[in-house]
């Protein structure tokens, strides 16, 4: 028995509006070192213009400023490129094999797993429910997440139209027992 069911269309659209919840921990963890590094390193110069010792150290105070720089702007920067170009990659992959740059996933929640049936290639996955660890909330979708970020969609406006949201919620809430 089919508890939920929507049809969600994944093409780059869809791709930037997860971007923000994309980001593996990993990366996340990675980021917030590189910004405390760069912060580090900003507190530093400014406490040595205010003492007054900044210019007798100019060396250190290259260093420190260069660091900030990589860490502030460089080193997030590559990262959110890089994030954009897995996306393209991935676009482009499914452009490869089905011939188009999207395509469109049915998602069925069910009592004992969610059933993922691709519209176009009639291809259908199952996944239990054990394997979902985060949930997120875009304007439009709610996204499931594996720990290995790979994500299932419910279309958000659906199922406020058809006023299942929040048993939606609920459901996913009891079913997805890892759910941090």
């Amino acid at each position: 028995m089919e508890y939920f069911e929507t049809k969600t269309t994944i093409n780059m659209a869809t791709f930037r509006e997860l971007r923000k919840h994309s980001v593996p921990r990993g990366g996340k963890i990675y980021l917030a070192i590189s910004l405390a590094i760069g912060l580090v390193c900003v507190i530093g110069l400014i406490q040595g213009s205010i003492n007054g010792n900044i210019h007798q150290e100019s060396g250190s105070a290259t260093i420190m400023g260069f660091t900030a720089v990589i860490a502030l702007v460089v080193t997030p920067a590559v990262f959110l490129i890089r994030l954009n170009s897995d996306n393209k990659l991935y676009l482009a992959r499914i452009q490869e094999s089905t011939g188009t740059a999207s395509f469109d996933v049915v998602t069925s929640f069910t009592e004992d797993n969610i059933k993922l049936h691709n519209l176009n290639s009639g291809g259908t996955v199952y996944m239990d429910y054990d394997v979902i660890v985060r949930f997120a909330e875009t304007e439009n979708l709610y996204v499931l997440y594996t720990k290995k970020s790979q994500f299932v969609l419910a279309d958000k406006i659906k199922l406020i139209q058809e006023q299942k949201s929040e048993e939606f919620l609920h459901f996913i809430k009891d079913k997805c027992k890892n759910l941090k």
